[in-house]
């Protein structure tokens, strides 16, 4: 582990060969849905490609993260995340105020009937 500091009072430990893993991913399909076609797709490598993931651990005193994911890290802070679930919380509760407020005038004499 080469790096350790802290993001919001968590201790974030960097290790990128821990951390950083390869995977090959088929990203070519054949247009047909016939299982016999997909599975002769699967067998022929050129229809697959190399794609790196990033994964977090989670440790009792802290996590370990890549330098991509760190960086990632860095760029929010508690603020600005409470900020972004407030606005979403606050839509959320617009548009349900608004699909009420529609129901009740399309029949404003409803309950006097």
């Amino acid at each position: 582990m080469t790096n350790d500091l802290m993001i919001d009072g968590i201790r974030v430990f960097i290790d990128d060969t821990a951390c950083v893993y390869e995977k090959s991913v088929q990203y070519l399909f054949p247009k047909t849905k016939k299982r016999r076609i997909q599975k002769k797709w699967a067998k022929r490598s050129s229809n697959f490609r190399a794609k790196t993931f990033h994964r977090m651990f989670k440790l009792s005193d802290g996590i370990i993260v890549s330098q991509k994911t760190f960086e990632t890290l860095k760029t929010y802070d508690s603020t600005t995340i409470h900020q972004q679930s407030c606005q979403k919380n606050y839509a959320r509760e617009r548009g349900a105020s608004a699909i009420q407020s529609a129901g009740q005038s399309e029949h404003p004499g409803a309950k006097d009937q």
